[in-house]
């Protein structure tokens, strides 16, 4: 019987996988806010005010996403009508299951989060 080892997570602060997700991550999500804040003029011009307000509502979203991650926060689960929807859901319980506790930015595989991250920008794109 072979023995895998545990899976990258930013619980070793000499990891790339803290280096990813304290740092990489955050700065990721800071352009995302910034490149979406300066369509808000743009939206507004082109949708008026409701588009103006969708793309504050998105920069709000995203800002608080980098909050969580930077402070390691759970991971919240998703609750959209993508189709993939479920299947995070199922993720998510394997995740709490295997830690024990619900997952956080840090205690989570390094590889799970970077994927959740790039799927929770997805869900507040499309959250109304």
């Amino acid at each position: 019987m072979s023995s895998h080892p545990l899976p990258l997570s930013a619980l070793d602060t000499s990891s790339f996988a803290y280096t990813t997700i304290s740092k990489r991550l955050p700065e990721i999500l800071a352009k995302i806010v910034d490149s979406c804040h300066r369509q808000i003029t743009n939206l507004e011009k082109t949708h008026g005010k409701d588009g103006a307000a969708d793309g504050v509502a998105v920069v709000s979203k995203i800002s608080r996403l980098r909050s969580r991650v930077m402070t390691d926060k759970c991971l919240e689960e998703i609750e959209d009508s993508f189709v993939d929807v479920e299947d995070w859901k199922n993720s998510m319980c394997l995740q709490t299951k295997q830690l024990g506790d619900t997952p956080t930015w840090f205690t989570a595989p390094w590889l799970y989060v970077e994927c959740y991250m790039y799927r929770y920008l997805y869900h507040c794109l499309i959250e109304r």
